[in-house]
């Protein structure tokens, strides 16, 4: 298949929402490939916007099998 044109492919994004207290816990959010997953303020689940990132958790590079 080809993906000719210009046309960038972007990679798979994954997020989970950790409720502290309902609306005010954490987003964090990684895409694959990356080596570092963002934490988001507040429920961030679908939000590809990266403004106000709190911090960052290295990821180790590897396969998924």
């Amino acid at each position: 298949m080809s993906h000719g044109g210009g046309t960038q492919t972007i990679a798979p994004i994954g997020w989970v929402f950790l409720d502290c207290h309902r609306e005010d816990g954490f987003t964090v959010r990684w895409r694959r490939g990356e080596l570092v997953a963002y934490v988001l303020d507040g429920k961030r689940v679908g939000d590809h916007a990266m403004t106000g990132v709190l911090g960052k958790i290295p990821v180790a590079p590897g396969r998924l099998d």
